[in-house]
């Protein structure tokens, strides 16, 4: 019979060498992500990259369909209606970057009335409150009934009235 300490370090032992090997994969994957990514083609062309021009197509590898597209897009008329396109969007595009500056201009000055106006309101609501308040204890010193509760008034006013009246 083996000595149970030695089934016991056996199995130590297996563990161990479980968590090692555990561990290595993890070192593995740990260095793969060190690794630097694969280059990514450029985002924008080369600007000093000769264009392809629709000479340089061979119309044969074409669809029909392709084919007619690209005659029409290489006429003289489709380039220059292209030309002429590209500069009126550029002449839209200065034009319109003032009007999107002066419209947040206006924006801007619209938010700032707005919250001037708020703050007028709130003093005039203010101000019509504490009036409001001080009429009402004029009202009340000229009746009599300046330190007597709102219910104790209405409760007495109630009892005045004949009974058949009460609306």
């Amino acid at each position: 019979m083996p000595n149970p300490k030695n089934i016991e370090a056996a199995e130590n032992i297996q563990a161990l060498e479980s968590r090692v090997k555990q561990l290595e994969e993890e070192r593995a994957q740990w260095l793969s992500f060190k690794k630097p990514p694969a280059p990514l083609p450029p985002l924008f062309p080369d600007p000093d990259a000769p264009a392809l021009s629709p000479s340089q197509i061979d119309t044969t590898l074409l669809d029909p369909e392709q084919a007619a597209i690209l005659n029409l897009v290489s006429s003289s008329s489709a380039l220059t209606l292209r030309e002429n396109a590209s500069e009126r969007l550029k002449r839209i595009q200065d034009g319109i970057e003032g009007k999107v500056d002066r419209f947040v201009d206006c924006i801007h000055k619209v938010e700032r009335y707005g919250e001037t106006v708020g703050r007028v309101a709130d003093k005039m609501l203010a101000l019509s409150a504490v009036r409001l308040e001080e009429r009402e204890r004029l009202e009340r010193e000229k009746v009599g009934t300046r330190d007597v509760p709102m219910v104790e008034v209405l409760r007495s006013l109630s009892r005045i009235l004949p009974e058949g009246d009460a609306r």
